[in-house]
């Protein structure tokens, strides 16, 4: 089962919305029928932004998920229509040339495979207010944790918002992006002032870290939180049955997201 899981988990995880469009896809999670998967961002930071357009394959083979190649793939932010051109390298992915997002904007997305449309919508959240990062004192290690060096980063949740987070690491030039690094929170939970929270990674010295943090939309929040519990949930006898993935994209699986981001950089340094 965890094969299986692992399967949907890497077709839909590689990207991480506008909540009236979400909805819930049912997936035959053992011989599904091939399904198109669709995974885009655009975020506040000057980048070339990705779509990447593939179909699920069988879940019980162990063939990498398919590239769709050849689809018209366009961003509209209700002024201008941005065509993404074929990385000639990458089957499947689709990327913008010279385009910044802006928080507050919402952008819809639209994927042309054969006759077919397929479409979503995100607003991007405002923008984040700046925080802090630190590394630890070296820690011995225990049970719970490794050894090593480790991060903090302290950060203020605006108390008069609904907020949603995600926090995404690369770590000497190798991007954390496996099931288990998925990171993503709400503020229900989050005071005024974040003190500490504390990255999941054992450090060396000299090691170069990029800590960033997203303020990202609801929609996508409940497409990972789902992402995560359909993966990890134990299958026991008095667990609930894992709920399907939620995604905004019309007429296919995955999701589309406008995210506004920060990022930190430093390098480890003995202590």
């Amino acid at each position: 089962m965890r094969k299986i899981l692992n399967k949907l988990i890497y077709s839909v995880l590689a990207f991480t919305v506008f909540a009236s469009c979400t909805k819930i896809i049912e997936v035959d999670l053992n011989s599904a029928a091939p399904q198109l998967v669709i995974e885009g961002e655009v975020t506040d930071r000057a980048e070339p932004y990705r779509v990447k357009v593939s179909r699920t394959g069988d879940y019980m083979g162990n063939e990498v998920p398919p590239k769709v190649s050849g689809a018209m793939v366009t961003i509209s932010d209700g002024k201008r229509t941005y065509t993404l051109q074929e990385n000639t390298e990458q089957s499947g992915t689709y990327q913008t040339n010279a385009f910044v997002g802006t928080p507050g904007a919402t952008y819809v997305l639209k994927v042309i495979v054969g006759e077919t449309t397929y479409s979503a919508q995100s607003t991007m959240p405002n923008e984040l207010l700046d925080f802090k990062v630190e590394q630890t004192a070296y820690f011995e290690g225990d049970a719970s944790k490794g050894a090593g060096y480790y991060l903090q980063m302290y950060a203020t949740d605006p108390q008069d918002e609904v907020n949603f987070y995600q926090w995404r690491f690369t770590i000497n030039d190798t991007i954390r992006d496996k099931p288990e690094d998925l990171a993503v929170a709400d503020d229900a939970w989050i005071q005024e002032n974040i003190e500490g929270f504390q990255a999941p990674y054992a450090l060396k010295p000299n090691d170069k870290v990029s800590f960033s943090m997203l303020a990202i939309p609801k929609a996508t929040y409940e497409y990972y939180r789902a992402l995560d519990e359909l993966l990890f949930n134990d299958g026991g006898m008095f667990s609930p049955p894992p709920a399907n993935p939620t995604g905004n994209v019309s007429g296919a699986l995955g999701v589309f997201s406008a995210v506004s981001i920060k990022t930190k950089h430093l390098v480890i340094a003995e202590q």
